[in-house]
């Protein structure tokens, strides 16, 4: 049984544990992947951030990796995922620092 605490304080717990030690090594591994233009190992990394985004409640960071899964799986020349991946680098740097002013 968790300990007694308020949702902000719960998920900002949630979101040390998780996005500190998961999400850099994703971003990187998924900079990697743009690098080597390798669309599979892309989708992969994002659908984890996806993950940890759903698991927190943060919906913006979901749509945004939502949105570059589903490109990164129809792939084509039109396929830009340096611009999604900055979007979401701002959603999570914006996530954190409203999880710790609250």
């Amino acid at each position: 049984m968790m300990p007694e605490t308020d949702a902000c304080e719960a998920t900002l717990r949630i979101f040390e544990n998780a996005i500190p030690n998961r999400t850099p090594c994703i971003i990187g591994l998924t900079g990697n992947a743009m690098e080597e233009n390798n669309v599979e190992e892309i989708e992969g990394c994002i659908h984890i951030l996806k993950s940890i985004a759903a698991l927190l409640g943060a919906r913006d960071l979901e749509g945004l990796s939502l949105g570059l899964e589903s490109a990164a799986m129809k792939g084509g020349s039109n396929f830009r995922p340096t611009h999604w991946l900055m979007l979401i680098n701002e959603a999570v740097i914006e996530l954190r620092r409203i999880l710790i002013q609250s």
